[in-house]
Order: structure tokens, then C-alpha cells, then sequence
């Protein structure tokens, strides 16, 4: 993504997430989609249903070697910590 100049309205929205099953481990997550993918963010899915947001962050909080017993869930970021705006709204630059 280019970044505009300072001062410049923009959209930010990811229009086009991936899902993942939360119970995946971050192994499989990582292997099976995120190297894979050119999607910034995956939303999390439990029982059909959006619970949270993955992205390659929240696997950075995670060493390696315990990414096989570390599931998705347990390091997402839930929908209710997440700030929600509407697609219509535009961000500014600092």
C-alpha cells in the first residue's frame, strides 16, 4: 500500500479478509495460510461465527517454538477490542 501525504484523506479498510478456524495452531496458520497469502489480516472464526483478527503481528508475539501448541484464538485480537468505523469513513495522515 502507498501512504498518501500527511494531511491527505484516505481509505484504510481491508475489504477482502481470509477466515481461519481459531482452533488452528499457529504453526498451521502460519504454513497453511499466512505464507500463502497476500491478505494483510484473517479473521477468526469459531463455530461459524467472527470472534477476532489475526495478523502476522500478533503471531510476532509468539516464539517459534511454541507456535505448534499456541492456537490462533489464543493471540487474535477479539472484535470487541477492535475500534470500528464504517466503510464510508476516511482516515487522515498525521
Amino acid at each position: 500500500m502507498k501512504w498518501p501525504s500527511p494531511g491527505v484523506p484516505c481509505i484504510l479498510m481491508e475489504r477482502n479478509c481470509a477466515s481461519v478456524e481459531g482452533y488452528l495452531s499457529l504453526r498451521g496458520f502460519v504454513d497453511g495460510y499466512l505464507l500463502h497469502s497476500p491478505s494483510p489480516c484473517f479473521l477468526v472464526s469459531q463455530d461459524h461465527h467472527v470472534v477476532g483478527i489475526i495478523t502476522p503481528a500478533e503471531t510476532r508475539t509468539v516464539p517459534r517454538d511454541s507456535w505448534e501448541q499456541t492456537s490462533v484464538q489464543s493471540v487474535m485480537r477479539p472484535l470487541n477490542e477492535i475500534p470500528a468505523v464504517g466503510p464510508d469513513t476516511l482516515a487522515v495522515i498525521l
